[in-house]
């Protein structure tokens, strides 16, 4: 019989702007991986936030193998997280990693000598053929992860929350990371899933816990959900669910013309494989690349964020010297690095003066106010309420907001060409049928959409070419 790990009863949590929690409860068991689901603002992040410690909760009992859990700190310790950005220090040996930091000792060099002992003892004992001095940079992604969890037993955690979109793996690596998983949390440890994408949930997840504000509407076993629909009846409302599906049946009209709006040649991968890419009006591009270094460089000299000697670009027929990302977008090129981030907005501005910006040197101060009133409206629509006003400031926004905040943005810009970098990271259920919404609508007015992606994830039914470099 597994033994119980964790268990919640009737955890409450009053949050602010009806973000909060009721009635939580929930046990998870040993060698077990369950996926949380549910739309942003659920709740799912806000109780992952509780258990590693962000947040208090206002009541409830919390148990960890069987012990009372009396505070915050207590039941932080218990938990270790997975995000790709653990590995951002790629200097560090994989010893160096598990077993030195937050280290605050004097005799840190000393421990070092014992440490690459100590972790291979750790790595024998797990049947990891890892070597402990190699160095994060030169481990793959999967040897990465698998080091990660080895970390999270070093520590003594029993609870182990992934939140890595796995950027880098296909699918079956991503399969090949769950065998291993399995086999590492046996009699030690239990797995929460909480991330975006459907199909690493789908992989990985044993057991399903779906939230929908703040409660938890169902708990099953992942093959009891037979496809997407069917989950999205538990994390969707009525109204939501006839606005989504209204989107997913948008269909683009196109002409059959193949004129050729944009073209770059001599990038130079990695590699050093040389690579052209040309695009066409009003087609949507998925470029597929694995490698995470890659697919940075890629979209950087594609949009200009990088422009690198040898570079060349076509711009409809006329050859382009472009010195920085502000020639690209003066010529109707436009990029957006990370969907639903602050950091693609002006926080500091209102909702229309965002909208406006990338038009504001077209306009007049009547045009402005007159264009402000009728792009908000726009706004409402596309989002589905009406609770967004031109002056509300953007740190209000949800995630879902900001998406189509920045996405609508663009489109009012009426660009050429627009270059997404992953663009459903941060995206529920909802957001990704919003962001294929207004790609089809964007690539219907003539812009050529370019997505550049690990996985071909959610583009198979709304891209007319695949890349793959």
């Amino acid at each position: 019989m597994k033994r119980e790990i964790l268990r919640i009863q009737e955890m409450n949590y009053a949050g602010e702007n009806g973000r909060g929690l009721d009635y939580i409860s929930l046990y998870l068991l040993e060698g077990e991986i369950t996926g949380f689901s549910g739309l942003a603002g659920s709740g799912k992040e806000l109780l992952v936030e509780i258990l590693t410690g962000g947040q208090r909760y206002d009541s409830g009992i919390v148990s960890v193998c069987g012990r009372r859990i009396v505070s915050s700190e207590e039941l932080a310790d218990t938990v270790y997280k997975i995000v790709d950005s653990n590995y951002r220090i790629e200097d560090w040996s994989a010893a160096e990693y598990i077993g030195l930091v937050g280290a605050q000792s004097p005799f840190v060099m000393l421990r070092k000598k014992r440490l690459a002992k100590e972790i291979q003892d750790l790595f024998d004992e797990l049947r990891l053929g890892i070597d402990p001095l190699k160095r994060l940079r030169d481990l793959t992604e999967l040897e990465k992860r698998l080091v990660d969890v080895a970390k999270a037993y070093f520590r003594r955690a029993k609870i182990l929350v992934i939140e890595d979109e796995f950027e880098g793996f296909s699918a079956e690596e991503i399969v090949q990371f769950k065998r291993e998983l399995k086999r590492l949390i046996c009699g030690r440890m239990t797995v929460v899933i909480n991330n975006h994408s459907d199909m690493i949930t789908s992989i990985l997840a044993e057991r399903l816990i779906i939230f929908k504000k703040g409660r938890i509407v169902k708990k099953c076993r992942r093959d009891e959900v037979k496809d997407i629909r069917h989950l999205e009846s538990f994390m969707l409302g009525t109204s939501i669910r006839t606005k989504k599906h209204s989107l997913d049946r948008m269909n683009v009209e196109t002409n059959g013309e193949k004129e050729r709006i944009y073209k770059v040649n001599h990038v130079i991968t990695g590699k050093g494989k040389e690579l052209g890419f040309t695009f066409h009006k009003g087609e949507i591009v998925t470029i597929l690349a694995l490698n995470r270094r890659e697919k940075e460089h890629i979209f950087a000299v594609l949009s200009g964020r990088s422009c690198k000697e040898g570079v060349e670009r076509i711009l409809g027929e006329e050859i382009c010297d472009f010195r920085d990302i502000t020639d690209c977008v003066r010529s109707g090129i436009v990029s957006v690095a990370r969907l639903g981030d602050m950091e693609e907005l002006l926080p500091s501005m209102s909702v229309g003066e965002n909208l406006l910006v990338p038009s504001l040197n077209k306009l007049s101060s009547l045009e402005y106010t007159m264009a402000e009133h009728k792009l908000v409206k726009m706004l409402e629509k596309e989002i589905g309420q009406s609770g967004v006003g031109s002056g509300d400031r953007i740190r209000a926004l949800g995630v879902n907001d900001r998406i189509v905040l920045t996405l609508e943005r663009w489109h009012v810009y009426n660009s050429r060409v627009m270059i997404l970098l992953e663009p459903f990271v941060q995206c529920d259920t909802y957001g990704v049928s919003l962001v294929k919404s207004y790609m089809k609508k964007i690539a219907a007015g003539g812009t050529c959409v370019v997505v550049i992606k690990s996985r071909d994830e959610y583009m198979g039914d709304i891209s007319d070419r695949f890349i793959a470099v």
